[in-house]
């Protein structure tokens, strides 16, 4: 299951919550166009018992709307999805691609713009019975966003015939889940050192990866921290990569850890989490 936070601005908070005022959701009406779908695909066509295999929820918006990553940024919301699976059968995790920015009038949104699809790694029991048909189902709720934001939900299946053997069976969608795949930040390897420093109205995270590095872009994953319409400064040195990111008004307190994605290139993202280090304030720059 997603985590599910509620983050707007306060002027998209009030359209927000006028839409769900005049919104009759408990009646499954829809005053208003949705501006995208949802449709759940999976890797493989079959399925083996005890065989682990890739569901993947495909969102598609129209034109200039978008969805949002983990993090969604200035406002919105992430995808929040809750799994009714067959019984014996365990999920894991949504895994997020790596987002856009999307500047959205005086605020920067994360997210994704014309289609994503969000990966579970799902794993079957191991006592199916071979010629049954298992249906994979699943509620989501999510928000497609322009001037304002419109609420969407859906539940959507997907069967799966149960087969017999070891050999993977892939379906029409295994390059659509490939290409997403590729997309998804992996942990960062063990033999860099990450520190990161907190000083007045700025964080500074110091990667060292051995090497000089040229990276295209960076993500906090916990909101409310940076400065979201303030574009990080990414300064590569000798050993790798400097990053300094603006704090944002709404941090409240310090913060004992922080997590990033930090994008090298396309296809080529790095999550890491470490914990932030006050510099003093005669630190030499």
């Amino acid at each position: 299951m997603s985590a599910r936070p509620r983050i707007f601005s306060r002027g998209r908070a009030l359209v927000f919550a006028l839409i769900l005022l005049f919104t009759p959701l408990a009646l499954g009406q829809a005053p208003f166009p949705a501006h995208g779908s949802v449709e759940l695909i999976s890797e493989e066509s079959a399925v083996h018992p005890g065989q682990q295999i890739s569901l993947g929820l495909h969102f598609t918006v129209e034109s200039g709307w978008h969805t949002y990553w983990i993090n969604p940024g200035d406002s919105g919301q992430a995808a929040f999805v809750r799994w009714q699976l067959p019984p014996g059968w365990q999920s894991g995790p949504l895994l997020w691609p790596v987002p856009k920015r999307i500047p959205d009038h005086s605020m920067v949104d994360y997210g994704y713009e014309n289609d994503v699809v969000l990966i579970a790694p799902v794993r079957a029991p191991a006592n199916l019975t071979i010629g049954r048909t298992v249906n994979m189902r699943a509620s989501v709720e999510w928000l497609v966003c322009r001037d304002v934001c419109v609420p969407a939900q859906a539940t959507v299946d997907l069967p799966l015939p149960v087969i017999a053997g070891t050999g993977v069976a892939y379906s029409r969608w295994r390059d659509l889940l490939e290409k997403a795949r590729a997309e998804i930040p992996t942990a960062a390897p063990k033999r860099w050192k990450i520190e990161v420093g907190s000083e007045p109205g700025h964080l500074i995270v110091q990667i060292d990866t051995g090497q000089r590095q040229t990276a295209m872009g960076f993500f906090p994953l916990d909101p409310n921290q940076v400065n979201n319409t303030i574009e990080p400064v990414i300064s590569p040195y000798a050993r790798g990569v400097r990053v300094v990111l603006t704090k944002s008004d709404q941090l409240t307190g310090p913060i004992p850890r922080f997590k990033g994605v930090l994008v090298e290139a396309p296809g080529r993202a790095y999550t890491f989490s470490a914990p932030v280090v006050a510099i003093p304030s005669n630190h030499a720059k």
